[in-house]
């Protein structure tokens, strides 16, 4: 890419960073959710030296990753607009990453000089769906974030033809993993799934990288559910929250999309009368597993209304006075241009063949569905993932310019004058 271009994309996407930041102190002034209030409790304990205490007693509902970052400028001292800011700053850092991302798969394909790298940016700086987030206290920035960076590890170390990976990016994308799902523990199928994919694919070392890489996604887990085991008396992996969780997508009155918005609590009145959020999250998981056996075809259909629910734009927050018909409408807007590019970005496929890692993180994003749907599924969850469609569809747009240029340009030999390195 011809440095005047980069200098343009590069203004534009300064311009771009600086707005989503803007917006996130803004927005982020007074949290709107009760997830982004507890968040907020828990980082503002452990920054005063109270410890990981939420409501004045030990917890393990939410898992640590995020309010361990969100404590980290509290702790500094840092005016607390700069909380409001990281989620911005996240995102920030996160379409860098599609940057780097983007152009490297096309330099892979000898294409450098379309400028996949900043549409990549751009576009995931810009997706209505990770602005909107920006100006929440929710972990989904940090999960782009680390999902971005493992398919930079990925895309870097076995998309050049490579048959082995080294042994330190295979301990940092398994500490990525680690970090992943001790932010957001639905993501735990993609961690497994990609950490596995790279193992398998170095036959010659798979003890090894297991090894590390297994190590390092292991030992931060191992650490949160030691302290757990010691502070709310059992091993908790990832968080209490697991029960409530799995029958609020499981009972007589969920639907497709109904997510949190769900009478349950004639249940959780119950479970907050036993003796620790242990017990609590033992039964409520109890009672959804037992509705499931005691209603087998309709938690089927259930489960594939979940599925089908993954896929959609948008979901009307349970929170009252939150969302709108203009959100909707932006939301199912941009969805389905992303989804649009992608589509063409596959079926461009031999005019710009895809790498490995391509294919394994589109087939993550899919596969998510199934994983998701077995808790429930909303947009917000899947929002992370949203971002490798983002980064396909860069690539979908320059798989579409060099199609029309391979349209236009003469045969000369059976061959035309735009070389794709296949």
């Amino acid at each position: 890419m011809k440095a005047p271009h980069f200098r343009w994309y590069f203004l534009v996407w300064l311009c771009g960073a600086t707005g989503v930041v803007l917006f996130s102190i803004l927005a982020g002034a007074g949290t709107k959710y009760w997830d982004e209030t507890q968040y907020l409790e828990i980082a503002r304990n452990v920054a005063s030296g109270v410890g990981y205490v939420s409501e004045g007693a030990p917890t393990a509902y939410r898992p640590p990753a995020w309010p361990l970052i969100l404590a980290a400028p509290l702790a500094l001292r840092l005016p607390e607009p700069v909380v409001y800011a990281v989620p911005a700053a996240l995102l920030v850092l996160g379409s860098i990453v599609a940057w780097v991302i983007g152009a490297r798969l096309v330099s892979y394909r000898g294409l450098a000089r379309y400028p996949a790298g900043p549409i990549a940016a751009l576009l995931v700086l810009l997706y209505p769906l990770n602005v909107y987030t920006t100006g929440t206290l929710y972990p989904q920035m940090l999960a782009t974030l680390l999902l971005l960076g493992m398919w930079l590890i990925v895309s870097n170390s076995l998309d050049r033809g490579r048959r082995r990976i080294r042994l330190a990016p295979i301990s940092a994308l398994g500490l990525f993993c680690a970090v992943l799902t001790l932010a957001v523990p639905t993501m735990i199928f993609s961690a497994v799934v990609i950490l596995g994919w790279v193992i398998w694919k170095s036959p010659n070392r798979r003890s090894q990288l297991l090894l590390c890489g297994g190590g390092a996604f292991a030992l931060p887990i191992s650490v949160w559910g030691y302290r757990n085991m010691n502070v709310v008396g059992a091993f908790v992996p990832f968080s209490t929250s697991t029960g409530v969780n799995l029958l609020l997508g499981n009972n007589d009155n969920a639907s497709g999309s109904s997510g949190v918005d769900v009478d349950v609590l004639e249940y959780q009145r119950y479970a907050a009368s036993l003796n620790n959020e242990v017990d609590a999250s033992a039964y409520l998981q109890g009672v959804a597993i037992d509705w499931i056996f005691d209603n087998r075809g309709s938690a089927a259909g259930l489960y594939l209304f979940k599925v089908l629910n993954y896929f959609s734009a948008y979901n009307e927050p349970a929170t009252q006075g939150q969302g709108g018909q203009i959100a909707a409408v932006v939301a199912w807007v941009s969805f389905l241009a992303m989804v649009t590019l992608t589509v063409a970005r596959v079926i461009l496929r031999r005019v710009v063949p895809m790498l490995p890692s391509e294919s394994l993180f589109l087939l993550v994003f899919v596969l998510n569905a199934f994983a998701m749907a077995v808790f429930f599924t909303r947009t917000r969850f899947r929002q992370p993932l949203d971002n490798i469609l983002l980064v396909e569809a860069a690539i979908g747009i320059v798989s579409i310019l060099v199609a029309v240029r391979c349209r236009r340009s003469r045969p000369v030999n059976g061959l035309t004058d735009v070389a794709v390195r296949r």
